[in-house]
């Protein structure tokens, strides 16, 4: 309980003391409520000997207590109702910020099912468990303390019939603990594996129709959830034995408390009365004490989903200046720059330095893991490099904010990643401040009248879930308008006409032009014919710079560049050569 409190008032953030209120408040009420029926017992003694004034003090006593109890319990229920949403929402909004601020690494370390549970289900669980069960917890503690006191006060042999069911209650509470804070880890993999799969199950049904790999024979899904089922199965399994324990333990403890009872009153040193009240309140701890077992597991839930929140929120963020500078000019700098992936046996990229000037157009070419994606994605800095520095109009990019370095950059990924909402919507989250004629002439711009000609709603049409409504032509010019709207002055491009078709590959490149148009561009380039007009040409290969220069110079010095071209043109003839003989053939 003390741990879970702690845990809670540090996630509560900035509604801390709305949390310490709520949990005095419940530790009042808790109180009162333990009270009242503590004094039960006195009372129901001294009206039955007689003592009708005592009796009737307490009976007022106790009204009393059941009174504040009630106005305790209201404002209780007040702050839970109240804070209890607020604090799920301010959780899960500080979670989304602290996502988008982590290295872009270290996200992808982590399954989008895994984050996805983190961000609802140990949400809930950490929030709805403490505050549903919390009040009940706290009175179980409350009210057998109390009777123990009472007890004491009426003879302490009697405590002594209830130490074997103590003794019992406590080794199994103690061993309960341990087993849920073994089998909880285990649930959250297989729940987080399960959450994985499913979003794997869901987007790749395409591919696994094809495979054959659908229904019961989507073999990664059925192992995910056979998996938690067994965890689940563990976690029962170990759960029973603890509230049977419990209970065995909590029936011992009021058999023996009874069994002193009754010898006291035979050795003529404990009235019948008041043996009768001690028997009757000890049965009556019975059921509580047996819940504790099912409450602490129900703790130990909630403690395992708030350390799983606390680990996203322990990933170390990219730091932020404390004097943030501003970017007043466009050209592009790599100095000695060397990053490496965690885990990575090789540098990423080592020791490069390359300059962009502004308005120019530089592309980055060579072999597949040679360090071009992961050079744009220093530039918007999803990384800091671990040495070097990256410079944009001679400012280190750590040097300003994340919204300031965003405002200079537009980005169209190879992998477009459209919302469910509509094409409009996609398009204006660029620039929200943007008039709908702006929107739209962004589209157009885009070569995406003819494609919101023929769509039902035209611009306000949904695109389904990640876009999966439009081709991957459409998507691309989606994207390619997203960013015309913004129109910041640096432009990175990760291939976005490598996977299209003819038709759709001239339409995303007439909208690249209009893109690109005054701007700083850097793109990333497979097929080395879509780049011979840049301005320069960075070879990468095995995360080192091996080549600059424009197409003319780097084919005239006959190294990796010219080897490079001289092998597409051979597959572009080789093409050329078999479609030939198919149309022959065919004639």
């Amino acid at each position: 309980m003390r741990r879970i409190i702690a845990m809670m008032g540090q996630a509560a953030g900035p509604y801390r003391p709305q949390w310490n209120r709520a949990v005095v408040i419940t530790v009042f009420g808790a109180l009162a409520n333990g009270l009242t029926l503590v004094l039960l017992l006195p009372m129901v003694v001294s009206l039955l000997s007689g003592d009708t004034a005592t009796g009737w003090w307490l009976v007022g006593a106790i009204a009393a207590l059941m009174i504040a109890e009630g106005f305790l319990r209201v404002g209780e229920l007040g702050f839970s109702y109240n804070l209890y949403p607020t604090l799920m929402e301010d959780i899960r909004l500080r979670l989304g910020e602290h996502l988008r601020r982590i290295p872009a690494e270290e996200l992808a370390l982590r399954r989008s099912g895994g984050l996805s549970t983190t961000l609802n289900q140990d949400v809930t669980n950490s929030m709805l468990s403490v505050s549903e069960v919390a009040s009940l917890f706290l009175r179980l503690i409350v009210i057998p303390l109390g009777f123990v006191i009472a007890l004491i006060v009426i003879d302490p042999r009697l405590l002594l019939g209830a130490i074997l069911g103590a003794v019992v209650v406590a080794f199994t509470l103690a061993r309960q603990n341990a087993v849920t804070a073994r089998s909880q880890p285990a649930i959250a993999r297989a729940d987080a594996e399960t959450a994985d799969r499913i979003v794997e199950y869901v987007q790749g049904l395409p591919v696994l129709k094809a495979a054959g790999q659908v229904g019961d024979r989507s073999e990664r899904l059925v192992a995910a959830m056979h998996a938690q089922g067994r965890a689940l199965r563990a976690s029962i399994d170990q759960a029973s034995f603890a509230l049977t324990g419990a209970a065995i333990g909590a029936n011992l403890a009021v058999a023996g408390v009874v069994a002193v009872g009754a010898s006291l009153v035979l050795g003529a040193e404990l009235s019948p009365v008041m043996a009768a009240a001690v028997v009757v309140a000890a049965a009556g701890l019975a059921e509580p004490l047996a819940r504790a077992a099912a409450l602490t597991s129900v703790f130990e839930v909630a403690e395992a989903a708030m350390g799983r929140i606390n680990d996203v929120l322990a990933i170390a963020p990219l730091p932020t200046p404390e004097t943030p500078a501003v970017l007043t000019a466009h050209h592009i700098a790599f100095e000695n720059v060397s990053f490496s992936y965690r885990g990575a046996v090789a540098p990423a990229i080592q020791d490069v330095s390359v300059n962009i000037p502004a308005g120019s157009l530089t592309a980055f070419v060579g072999p597949s893991g040679g360090g071009k994606t992961t050079m744009t994605r220093l530039i918007a800095r999803f990384a800091d490099p671990q040495q070097g520095r990256v410079l944009i109009g001679g400012t280190d990019i750590r040097e300003v904010t994340e919204r300031e370095l965003m405002r200079h950059i537009a980005v169209v990924f190879q992998d477009v990643h459209l919302f469910d909402a509509s094409i409009f919507d996609n398009v204006a989250m660029a620039r929200p401040q943007a008039s709908e004629q702006e929107v739209l002439d962004a589209l157009e711009a885009a070569n995406c009248g003819e494609l919101l000609a023929r769509l039902p709603d035209g611009a306000h049409t949904r695109v389904g879930e990640v876009g999966n409504q439009l081709s991957g032509g459409e998507r691309q010019r989606v994207a390619i308008a997203r960013a015309l709207l913004k129109d910041a002055p640096i432009v990175l491009l990760d291939e976005p006409t490598s996977a299209l078709d003819t038709e759709s590959e001239v339409m995303v490149q007439e909208a690249i032009d209009r893109l690109v148009r005054d701007k700083t561009v850097v793109v990333i380039a497979h097929r080395l014919s879509t780049v011979v007009a840049a301005d320069q040409i960075v070879v990468l290969d095995a995360g080192r710079v091996r080549e600059i220069g424009d197409h003319t110079s780097l084919l005239a010095s006959g190294g990796r560049y010219a080897a490079m071209w001289a092998a597409q043109t051979r597959a572009r003839g080789w093409t050329l050569a078999q479609d030939a003989l198919a149309h022959q053939t065919s004639v």
